[in-house]
């Protein structure tokens, strides 16, 4: 085996805390989508295009990047559970040819 060692339940912890952020980019999204008609926003009618056209272009720009996050969050669960598997099986292995089993 090697001197790395992932600890599954720790990498589990940390990727939980990643997709509450992501969560809360979702959320920031959906708000930002709230306003993109001009709800919400009083005042010159140029403005408040304006003010629409602006949070069209902020949530297009927050769900991309929360849909990035979250793959980058499933891939890293996936390779922590790859090694682990991998890790293990060596492991496995090892011993069996130690114990002569193998």
């Amino acid at each position: 085996m090697t001197r790395y060692r992932i600890a599954p339940d720790l990498a589990d912890k940390t990727l939980q805390r990643a997709s509450r952020h992501i969560d809360a980019l979702h959320s920031a999204a959906q708000q930002v989508a709230a306003r993109s008609d001009g709800t919400g926003v009083s005042g010159d009618p140029v403005v408040v295009r304006a003010v629409a056209g602006f949070y069209v272009l902020r949530e297009r720009r927050i769900r991309d990047l929360a849909a990035r996050a979250t793959a980058a969050v499933d891939g890293a669960k996936q390779a922590v559970r790859a090694y682990d598997g991998a890790d293990e099986k060596m492991a496995t292995e090892q011993r069996r040819a130690g114990d002569g089993t193998a």
